[in-house]
């Protein structure tokens, strides 16, 4: 569509990573949020954008961006640097804790559906742009058969708005991005309208053990 229309197509790698997928190939430049897995611990604003030299709006992009940049914060710059260096390490721990969860939340009796990288509808894809087997990301969400509060609530693991962090964390991702929609009767309707359970959970996997992340999910599922 993007070649129909001409217009530069814009791929945010920040959820597959670039460790995890090389999508550069296909799009005339890629974004990066070094919020979240680049620097593993959310604790720094800054953003990344790597421009396809071979695209034809190369030197058209190249020529405007600095019109949109902003200077990163120094110290900000300082911490990135220290927390690149294990970049490749934490993925690797990531995607071996996503494996391991995706396959256990299969078998859970609360969860209903299991959204991630390598579910059936997308696995095919995703493979023709992973730089390795086994490398699905960290993002799994979950439909469940259960009231939202009854497993959220009771969960022992930190939650927020954010993802990418060391550390698990978990969220009601639509309470998030659309609480004008899950806060009423009708909101909640019009998005089971549009194929969105309202009581999604977003799960950004960290690098903790396997056993014990398995184990404060089957607590509460």
């Amino acid at each position: 569509m993007a070649d129909r229309h001409d217009c530069a197509l814009i791929i945010d790698a920040t959820l597959g990573t670039p460790i995890n997928v090389d999508v550069l190939p296909w799009a005339d430049a890629v974004v990066e949020s070094l919020t979240k897995y680049a620097s593993g611990s959310a604790d720094l604003m800054m953003g990344a954008l790597i421009v396809n030299r071979t695209s034809p709006y190369a030197s058209q992009l190249t020529a405007n961006l600095s019109e949109f940049l902003a200077e990163p914060y120094d110290r900000d710059v300082r911490r990135l640097a220290h927390q690149l260096t294990g970049y490749g390490e934490r993925m690797r721990r990531v995607n071996r804790n996503a494996m391991a969860l995706a396959e256990f939340f299969e078998t859970r009796d609360a969860v209903k559906r299991v959204y991630w990288a390598y579910q059936p509808r997308s696995r095919e894809n995703y493979e023709k742009i992973q730089r390795a087997p086994a490398s699905p990301g960290g993002i799994i969400t979950l439909e469940l058969k259960r009231p939202l509060a009854t497993v959220y609530d009771p969960l022992r693991l930190a939650k927020g708005p954010t993802l990418g962090a060391e550390f698990t964390l978990v969220g009601p991702y639509l309470y998030h991005s659309h609480y004008d929609l899950v806060s009423t009767p009708q909101g909640r309707d019009y998005l089971r309208s549009r194929g969105l359970d309202p009581d999604l959970l977003r799960v950004s996997v960290g690098i903790e053990g396997r056993r014990e992340l398995q184990a404060r999910f089957a607590h509460v599922m």
